[in-house]
């Protein structure tokens, strides 16, 4: 059951047709094979080596995932001919609420309503606040600044605390994909059912770890 849930999760990446999450797919599947092969030294490397080289011929060829949604979202042309809804526009403004509510943070359900009152979208004449003000973000794609913005500091170290128990105890499969889903969390918006496929593999892990 454990390798079918398994198969189902890497079939569920492929079927959303989200590039981020393939590719980290197709990183975390290079980093288990190199488990398996007891090559654990070179891991880093590796995988060091794979996000230079990608990074480097993105760049240079001025295509693909690493330069679509670092570089090219920064030149004008490109503001004029596309809506700005990326995240390396959105991030920073959700990183300048949490730094203004650190501890507590603003509670569940609320970053849509500061969203729409960011003071900058009024105050500067920056083509990228006219493609982001009246956009409705209610998410940042990103797990841990939701939870930062909801719940503060306090309550992300208490998640921090269960993920590094569950991957303390989790083994084999179960900690591959524990791995893929809380990569996965940090690029997309989680709803219910990931939620849900969570605490399923938490329920697993402490099972199989009992």
């Amino acid at each position: 059951m454990t390798i079918l849930g398994f198969l189902v999760s890497i079939a569920g990446l492929i079927l959303s047709y989200s590039r981020a999450s393939i590719l980290i797919l197709g990183g975390l599947l290079l980093v288990f094979l190199l488990f398996r092969l007891n090559q654990r030294i070179h891991i880093v490397i590796v995988s060091l080596v794979l996000v230079i080289v990608a990074s480097v011929l993105s760049f240079k060829f001025g295509s693909g995932l690493i330069y679509q949604e670092i570089k090219a979202p920064f030149n004008q042309q490109w503001l004029i001919d596309n809506s700005p809804e990326k995240r390396i526009f959105i991030w920073p403004i959700i990183l300048e609420f949490i730094s203004q509510r650190p501890i507590l943070g603003y509670g569940l359900e609320n970053l849509r309503v500061a969203f729409s009152k960011y003071e900058r979208f009024h105050e500067q004449r920056d083509p990228v606040y006219f493609g982001i003000k009246n956009l409705i973000i209610d998410r940042s794609h990103n797990y841990s600044l939701d939870l930062l913005f909801s719940s503060g500091f306090l309550g992300f170290l208490i998640w921090i605390f269960l993920v590094v128990i569950l991957l303390k105890k989790a083994r084999g499969i179960l900690l591959l994909s524990l791995i893929i889903y809380l990569v996965w969390i940090q690029l997309q918006v989680q709803g219910i059912v990931h939620l849900m496929y969570f605490w399923l593999l938490g329920g697993l892990v402490d099972q199989d770890g009992s």
